[in-house]
């Protein structure tokens, strides 16, 4: 038997539609599109039980919905639609024990973009934070979607298309997108998204590590952020080692390089001149694990300049060279009748 919490009728959040595209309103969380005509939606969290939650979704003319929805922590998701509305509702996590209680909800609703001829950007914002989300390019098998907010910051993904039964989906700022159809055709560049703005809701004694599904490297290896004890917060789990033929990469074991195979050019410390005024050291000095020589370094300046001899600097002045030794003497005869000379000796 699940256990659950009744919340009451805990108003979480309230979505106006402008046209076809979604703006909220009070209680929690406000978003607001462009348009004229305007219809609210109040979605309240009736209930929240392991793996699922209890919502009650009221217009701005009083109709009312309720419905429970289930836990999906991750793609493909099955996207929850209301009677008569064009509301659209994922619940990405749902924990309760005790009186404690983590659930995630995002709310959206679809946007067609076509450019040139139709929506290419639609504005939207969140309480006081506005956001234009743009539909930047498109082909046959991909759409790159850019959210820009009033703060300045700006995001910008391509989300692929490669089977209509199983959409792509990227997180974009505080919002998921979810690609349902894209297409270039004669220039005209068209696309069908999910747009979802997602909302934690968490009373507890703990406090999330990380964000659900969200993974980092540790070591040759990554961990997965999610629920793995006890309590209804997030954490990280334990590292999921690479192959041996891999690396992690911002979470993501990828093929490592191929290792460089090298040889010693010389070694370790040992020093050539590289001319008559400059010398090189042995060490390591670029990305492999073998020696080469360095970059030439000048000698400093000694009494008669800047010399280097068999790899030292020569800073000091050099040993008189020593007169030849002499065979015979200036005058006089030798053998063989010979004069001692500078050609005979």
């Amino acid at each position: 038997m699940k256990r659950g919490i009744n919340l009451g009728l805990i108003s979480l959040i309230s979505l106006v539609l402008f046209s076809n595209f979604v703006l909220a309103a009070q209680p929690i969380f406000t978003i607001r599109t462009d348009g004229t005509e305007e219809v609210s939606y109040t979605i309240e969290l009736l209930n929240v039980e392991r793996d699922s939650v209890l919502l009650s979704v009221t217009n701005s003319s009083g109709y009312s919905w309720s419905r429970v929805i289930d836990e999906q922590p991750s793609a493909p998701y099955t996207v929850y639609n209301f009677p008569n509305t064009d509301l659209k509702i994922i619940v990405t996590n749902a924990k309760v024990q005790n009186l404690d209680f983590n659930a995630t909800i995002l709310a959206g609703f679809e946007m067609n973009f076509s450019v040139p001829s139709g929506v290419g950007e639609i504005n939207m914002s969140i309480d006081e934070l506005k956001n234009k989300i743009e539909f930047v390019s498109a082909d046959d098998n991909s759409a790159t979607i850019k959210i820009t907010n009033s703060s300045g910051y700006s995001n910008s993904k391509e989300i692929g298309f490669n089977n209509p039964d199983y959409p792509q989906s990227k997180k974009i700022n505080d919002f998921l997108v979810i690609l349902k159809y894209s297409s270039e055709q004669n220039l005209e560049l068209s696309a069908s998204v999910l747009v979802f703005y997602e909302k934690n809701f968490f009373v507890g004694g703990c406090e999330n590590e990380c964000n659900i599904n969200d993974k980092v490297c540790d070591g040759n290896g990554y961990k997965l952020c999610g629920d793995y004890d006890e309590d209804v917060c997030w954490e990280w789990g334990e590292v999921a080692n690479c192959n041996s033929d891999e690396t992690c990469e911002n979470g993501v074991c990828i093929e490592a390089d191929t290792p460089v195979t090298c040889s010693d050019r010389c070694s370790l410390d040992d020093k050539k001149c590289f001319n008559d005024t400059n010398y090189q050291s042995c060490g390591n000095y670029d990305s492999d694990s073998c020696l080469e020589w360095g970059e030439s370094i000048l000698c400093p300046m000694g009494p008669i300049g800047r010399i280097c001899d068999e790899g030292e600097c020569i800073t000091g002045f050099p040993d008189p060279t020593p007169e030849p030794t002499r065979e015979c003497e200036p005058i006089g005869l030798r053998e063989n009748t010979k004069y001692c000379n500078n050609k005979y000796k």
